[in-house]
């Protein structure tokens, strides 16, 4: 007897977790950072400008640049840094150079790079690990086909404790804190936008001007500086979230979604680093009359929601939205 596909699929964002009581906001692995790990904390601070946070404000928790934290990953401030390490460059008329001293600054910026991305995804994953479920008594379980498949931008395993779905229908698209697998966290700028652009001379500049201008630029040129830069130009690549690949990598997944005609979008804010898997989803099951419901948490989130499912082609007519406690 030929099995029957699954027609339905659920998108599972961070707010499915958060509906089930599970402290997953950005803001706490924030707090998780400051207290635990204040180093790389302040880091946040001084290099991305992420603000100071409280437990005992409120405000401070939801501040956008921490709600949004992964897209802000893509604002770190490499000038900032080489200024406060300045005094680790290379000093050719030091009596105490020596040519290991060109690198000196490198190794100082490259460690904070690593604490930024390697360093940090691991903390990331503790901070997920060491997540408590609430008991089921204290939850409001939604009704949930059992049989459909599950695409989980989560990394915990709320599907499996509250509602006992198999492994085997969950793809976890950035990993689950509980394989030996680094999870995936990052933002989704092109990492060759943040190359530095040689310098070009002004325009109209006579021969001799522009050998000056040559010669002005080659005394302000600090290899050791610049050995820096190319350490820290690497943490762009390192945190840039490859959702091309990841997409390569799952193809199978996506070709099983040929049967589908129903969308849950379970607590997802359609962010725009994730725009790619939802294209992909998408042309996976075109042709079909898909309907696609999807979750809002405040009447604020409607206009824009709507917004991003037109810009991803869709039709209002094959849309539904509903707060999470109306699915059912």
């Amino acid at each position: 007897m030929k099995e029957t596909q699954p027609n339905t699929l659920y998108i599972i964002g961070n707010g499915f977790d958060l509906y089930h009581k599970l402290d997953t906001w950005y803001s706490s692995f924030g707090l998780f950072l400051k207290h635990n790990h204040s180093e790389i904390y302040d880091y946040f601070l001084e290099y991305f400008g992420f603000p100071e946070l409280d437990e005992d404000d409120a405000e401070s928790l939801k501040d956008p640049l921490w709600s949004e934290f992964e897209a802000n990953l893509a604002t770190l401030d490499i000038d900032q840094i080489l200024s406060d390490h300045s005094d680790y460059a290379a000093n050719p008329g030091s009596d105490d150079f020596s040519d290991g001293d060109w690198d000196t600054i490198a190794v100082y910026v490259a460690k904070i790079r690593d604490d930024l991305t390697i360093k940090m995804l691991g903390l990331f994953k503790e901070f997920i690990l060491n997540i408590e479920f609430p008991d089921k008594s204290l939850v409001d379980i939604l009704s949930i086909n059992k049989n459909a498949l599950f695409f989980n931008f989560n990394y915990s395993k709320t599907l499996e404790h509250y509602y006992q779905i198999p492994q085997k229908q969950i793809l976890y698209i950035h990993n689950r804190a509980e394989s030996e697998e680094m999870l995936v966290l990052g933002h989704g700028m092109n990492p060759q936008k943040f190359r530095k652009q040689d310098e070009q001379p002004p325009e109209g500049l006579t021969f001799e001007e522009l050998d000056q201008w040559r010669e002005r630029q080659a005394d302000d040129f600090d290899f050791s500086i610049e050995r820096g830069r190319d350490e820290l130009i690497q943490y762009f690549t390192k945190s840039f979230k490859a959702t091309d690949q990841i997409i390569q990598n799952n193809e199978g997944f996506f070709q099983s979604l040929k049967s589908i005609n129903k969308i849950y979008v379970l607590g997802h804010s359609l962010a725009e680093v994730d725009k790619n898997y939802f294209e992909k989803i998408i042309s996976s099951t075109k042709g079909n009359l898909v309907e696609w419901i999807v979750s809002y948490h405040n009447p604020g989130e409607l206009e824009i929601k709507k917004q991003k499912l037109l810009d991803l082609g869709l039709k209002m007519d094959q849309v539904t939205l509903l707060k999470m406690t109306e699915i059912v």
